[in-house]
Protein backbone atom coordinates (compact mmCIF):
# COMPACT_ATOMS: atom_id res chain seq x y z
CA UNK A 1 0.00 0.00 0.00
CA UNK A 2 0.72 3.52 -0.66
CA UNK A 3 2.01 3.99 3.65
CA UNK A 4 3.60 1.11 4.20
CA UNK A 5 6.93 2.25 4.27
CA UNK A 6 8.41 -0.81 5.42
CA UNK A 7 8.83 -2.98 2.40
CA UNK A 8 11.86 -1.12 1.36
CA UNK A 9 13.52 -1.73 4.50
CA UNK A 10 12.03 -5.64 4.26
CA UNK A 11 12.81 -5.96 0.42
CA UNK A 12 16.67 -4.59 1.08
CA UNK A 13 17.23 -6.93 4.08
CA UNK A 14 16.26 -9.94 1.82
CA UNK A 15 18.19 -9.11 -0.54
CA UNK A 16 21.29 -8.59 1.49
CA UNK A 17 20.33 -12.26 2.95
CA UNK A 18 20.10 -14.10 -0.21
CA UNK A 19 23.33 -16.64 -1.17
CA UNK A 20 23.61 -14.84 -5.03
CA UNK A 21 23.51 -11.40 -3.44
CA UNK A 22 27.29 -9.59 -3.87
CA UNK A 23 26.13 -6.76 -0.49
CA UNK A 24 25.76 -4.20 -3.30
CA UNK A 25 22.01 -2.61 -3.73
CA UNK A 26 21.36 0.35 -6.41
CA UNK A 27 17.72 0.62 -6.65
CA UNK A 28 16.12 2.02 -9.73
CA UNK A 29 13.03 2.96 -11.06
CA UNK A 30 10.68 5.02 -13.44
CA UNK A 31 7.55 7.33 -13.17
CA UNK A 32 5.66 4.80 -10.40
CA UNK A 33 8.57 2.72 -9.39
CA UNK A 34 10.55 5.75 -9.50
CA UNK A 35 7.94 7.11 -6.77
CA UNK A 36 8.57 3.63 -5.33
CA UNK A 37 12.40 4.62 -5.03
CA UNK A 38 12.09 8.30 -3.13
CA UNK A 39 9.85 6.19 -0.66
CA UNK A 40 12.50 3.64 -0.25
CA UNK A 41 15.19 6.48 -0.03
CA UNK A 42 12.83 7.96 2.63
CA UNK A 43 12.76 4.38 5.02
CA UNK A 44 16.50 4.42 5.17
CA UNK A 45 17.23 1.28 4.38
CA UNK A 46 20.89 0.17 5.56
CA UNK A 47 22.49 -1.75 2.56
CA UNK A 48 21.39 0.87 -0.26
CA UNK A 49 24.86 2.06 -2.08
CA UNK A 50 22.86 4.04 -4.73
CA UNK A 51 19.69 5.23 -6.57
CA UNK A 52 18.88 5.82 -10.04
CA UNK A 53 15.36 7.81 -10.54
CA UNK A 54 13.80 8.57 -13.98
CA UNK A 55 11.05 10.52 -14.46
CA UNK A 56 9.43 10.56 -10.75
CA UNK A 57 8.33 12.91 -7.85
CA UNK A 58 10.31 12.93 -4.42
CA UNK A 59 6.86 15.02 -3.04
CA UNK A 60 3.43 13.60 -4.10
CA UNK A 61 1.68 16.83 -2.98
CA UNK A 62 3.66 18.71 -5.73
CA UNK A 63 2.42 16.11 -8.39
CA UNK A 64 -1.44 15.77 -7.25
CA UNK A 65 -1.96 19.43 -6.68
CA UNK A 66 0.15 20.65 -9.28
CA UNK A 67 0.66 24.99 -8.31
CA UNK A 68 -2.29 24.16 -5.60
CA UNK A 69 -4.82 22.87 -8.31
CA UNK A 70 -6.07 19.27 -8.20
CA UNK A 71 -5.23 17.29 -11.46
CA UNK A 72 -7.81 15.58 -11.05
CA UNK A 73 -7.32 13.17 -14.78
CA UNK A 74 -3.70 12.62 -14.34
CA UNK A 75 -4.38 11.14 -10.78
CA UNK A 76 -7.74 9.75 -11.83
CA UNK A 77 -5.72 7.67 -14.24
CA UNK A 78 -2.46 7.35 -12.69
CA UNK A 79 -4.71 5.66 -9.31
CA UNK A 80 -6.69 3.37 -11.94
CA UNK A 81 -3.53 2.47 -13.84
CA UNK A 82 -1.24 1.12 -10.24
CA UNK A 83 -4.74 -0.71 -9.28
CA UNK A 84 -5.00 1.92 -5.75
CA UNK A 85 -7.78 1.58 -3.75
CA UNK A 86 -10.74 3.93 -4.55
CA UNK A 87 -10.14 5.39 -1.19
CA UNK A 88 -6.79 7.07 -1.98
CA UNK A 89 -8.42 9.53 -4.58
CA UNK A 90 -10.77 10.55 -1.24
CA UNK A 91 -8.20 11.08 0.56
CA UNK A 92 -6.14 12.93 -2.31
CA UNK A 93 -8.98 15.38 -2.37
CA UNK A 94 -9.86 15.78 1.20
CA UNK A 95 -6.12 17.16 1.55
CA UNK A 96 -6.25 20.08 -0.64
CA UNK A 97 -3.48 22.00 0.89
CA UNK A 98 -0.16 20.25 2.01
CA UNK A 99 -0.49 19.06 5.77
CA UNK A 100 0.47 16.52 7.80
CA UNK A 101 -1.53 14.18 5.37
CA UNK A 102 1.00 15.17 2.65
CA UNK A 103 4.20 15.25 5.14
CA UNK A 104 4.17 11.56 5.25
CA UNK A 105 4.59 11.29 1.10
CA UNK A 106 7.35 14.32 1.16
CA UNK A 107 10.74 12.17 0.68
CA UNK A 108 12.55 16.19 -0.12
CA UNK A 109 12.44 16.16 3.99
CA UNK A 110 13.85 12.93 4.81
CA UNK A 111 16.99 13.84 2.22
CA UNK A 112 19.17 13.50 4.95
CA UNK A 113 18.73 10.22 5.61
CA UNK A 114 20.22 9.54 1.93
CA UNK A 115 23.91 8.82 2.07
CA UNK A 116 25.00 7.21 -1.38
CA UNK A 117 24.76 8.70 -4.86
CA UNK A 118 21.82 9.66 -7.11
CA UNK A 119 20.88 10.36 -10.63
CA UNK A 120 17.97 11.80 -11.20
CA UNK A 121 16.69 11.75 -14.86
CA UNK A 122 13.95 13.64 -16.58
CA UNK A 123 12.91 15.28 -19.31
CA UNK A 124 12.59 19.30 -20.41
CA UNK A 125 8.79 17.86 -21.62
CA UNK A 126 8.32 15.47 -18.70
CA UNK A 127 5.38 15.85 -16.40
CA UNK A 128 7.36 15.48 -13.35
CA UNK A 129 10.34 18.21 -14.44
CA UNK A 130 9.73 20.38 -11.89
CA UNK A 131 9.56 17.82 -9.10
CA UNK A 132 12.89 15.85 -10.35
CA UNK A 133 14.74 19.62 -10.24
CA UNK A 134 13.19 19.92 -6.94
CA UNK A 135 14.21 16.55 -5.93
CA UNK A 136 18.39 17.22 -6.85
CA UNK A 137 17.85 20.83 -5.33
CA UNK A 138 16.72 19.42 -1.68
CA UNK A 139 19.48 16.37 -2.31
CA UNK A 140 22.65 19.09 -2.56
CA UNK A 141 20.82 20.79 0.21
CA UNK A 142 20.32 17.90 2.58
CA UNK A 143 21.86 15.33 1.64
CA UNK A 144 25.06 13.69 3.45
CA UNK A 145 28.16 15.02 1.61
CA UNK A 146 28.82 11.67 -0.71
CA UNK A 147 25.45 12.96 -1.58
CA UNK A 148 25.52 16.02 -2.44
CA UNK A 149 29.06 15.12 -4.59
CA UNK A 150 28.23 12.23 -6.09
CA UNK A 151 24.76 12.92 -6.92
CA UNK A 152 23.52 14.19 -10.49
CA UNK A 153 20.76 15.63 -12.45
CA UNK A 154 20.29 14.60 -15.94
CA UNK A 155 17.61 16.68 -17.96
CA UNK A 156 17.39 15.45 -21.86
CA UNK A 157 15.01 16.26 -24.66
CA UNK A 158 12.19 13.96 -23.69
CA UNK A 159 9.23 13.79 -22.66
CA UNK A 160 6.97 11.73 -19.99
CA UNK A 161 6.56 8.20 -22.02
CA UNK A 162 6.83 7.61 -25.96
CA UNK A 163 5.95 10.82 -28.16
CA UNK A 164 4.63 8.36 -31.02
CA UNK A 165 6.91 10.54 -33.40
CA UNK A 166 4.57 13.64 -32.75
CA UNK A 167 7.64 15.46 -31.99
CA UNK A 168 10.52 14.97 -33.95
CA UNK A 169 13.94 15.38 -31.96
CA UNK A 170 17.43 16.31 -33.45
CA UNK A 171 19.59 13.80 -34.04
CA UNK A 172 22.21 15.22 -31.78
CA UNK A 173 19.59 14.98 -28.82
CA UNK A 174 21.00 11.78 -27.46
CA UNK A 175 21.88 10.70 -23.73
CA UNK A 176 24.48 12.90 -21.89
CA UNK A 177 27.69 10.47 -22.41
CA UNK A 178 28.47 8.67 -18.74
CA UNK A 179 25.37 9.04 -17.30
CA UNK A 180 23.46 6.47 -18.75
CA UNK A 181 21.92 3.92 -16.47
CA UNK A 182 24.57 0.80 -16.93
CA UNK A 183 27.44 3.08 -16.87
CA UNK A 184 26.11 4.44 -13.24
CA UNK A 185 25.45 0.59 -12.23
CA UNK A 186 28.42 -0.67 -13.12
CA UNK A 187 30.62 2.31 -11.70
CA UNK A 188 29.00 1.47 -8.25
CA UNK A 189 28.19 -2.39 -8.10
CA UNK A 190 31.65 -3.69 -9.02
Amino acid sequence: SITNATDGNDTVNWILSQPWSNGVIIGKGVSALGITQNFLSGASPNGLDGQYITKSTANLYDSVYYGGVFCRSAIEGFLLTQNFDSQALQDFIAHPIYDSFWQQFDQTKRQNLRDYPVVIVTGWYDIFLRESVNNFETLRINGSELTKNESKLVISLSAHGSNNGAIQWPSDASFPAGYSELGFMESYMF
